[in-house]
């Protein structure tokens, strides 16, 4: 994509067929429940063998 470049009509129709489906997901219906689930992670020290920081997962399902 970087570097090429396309006439006014491709731009103009690729973006027609992209607009299209966002309108279809925005529409789409959902499910009266789903879950979802938050994942983070703080990087604390940890003591092992030698002192280093590690990826610590914190889960919160809703």
């Amino acid at each position: 994509m970087y570097g090429a470049h396309y006439s006014k009509a491709t731009v103009s129709n690729t973006t027609k067929v992209v607009d299209e489906q966002v309108q279809a997901f925005q529409q789409r219906r959902l499910p009266s429940q789903y879950a979802a689930i938050f994942l983070d992670a703080n990087y604390l020290p940890l003591k092992r063998d030698t002192v280093q920081k590690e990826a610590v997962h914190c889960i919160q399902p809703t």
